[in-house]
């Protein structure tokens, strides 16, 4: 069998989202962390791989995966008998769906960290960004309301959005404690 490799950037959430699945179906991988400061993901070997520069990037075998969510979409469909991540009735499959897809439209542009950190407007400036994903973390927050996960089990849905969620207050300070299921979950 192929083996499996994550090439990662600790920090980043998206890196984040593939170790959560990779380690939730207890796969064994070869963790190799790149220093994009450093420039490491530019390198010709690097980019011989992965055209694009960019982490995370998962190999397995001939397979090069760079998009987180393809990523974690394919471990569950390569190693079925590990851990399931993707719910089998019909109902909770479109949920999860439906919060995949709603937290990249809707929710993950709204994050400002990057914005934050790598771009030139200060947190200051950027505070009717912030109100706007302060008002998806509420509703996200009442999406967990009563529920350990999203969609009943742990699914994609959870890994796809728990990342950035769960790293708000140290990218940007803010206080979740004002979102109980955010926190709980």
């Amino acid at each position: 069998m192929s083996k499996l490799t994550l090439f990662t950037y600790s920090p980043s959430n998206n890196c984040l989202r593939v170790e959560m699945a990779l380690k939730e179906k207890k796969l064994e991988y070869e963790r190799i962390e790149i220093d994009i400061f450093k420039g490491q993901q530019k390198t010709p070997e690097f980019l011989a791989m992965n055209p694009r520069g960019t982490v995370p990037c998962l190999t397995h075998g001939s397979i090069v995966l760079q998009d987180s969510m393809a990523a974690i979409q394919y471990l569950d469909m390569a190693f079925p008998d590990q851990v399931p991540l993707t719910p089998q009735q019909p109902a909770r499959m479109a949920l999860c769906i439906q919060y995949i897809h709603e937290f990249e439209q809707s929710f993950n542009p709204k994050n400002v960290a990057y914005q934050v950190f790598f771009g030139s407007q200060k947190k200051s400036q950027l505070e009717a960004e912030i109100e706007a994903l302060l008002e998806e973390v509420a509703l996200w927050d009442g999406y967990l309301k009563g529920k350990e996960y999203l969609v009943g089990d742990f699914t994609l849905a959870d890994i796809a959005v728990f990342p950035l969620v769960s790293q708000l207050h140290l990218w940007l300070g803010l206080n979740l404690g004002s979102y109980p299921n955010i926190e709980r979950w």
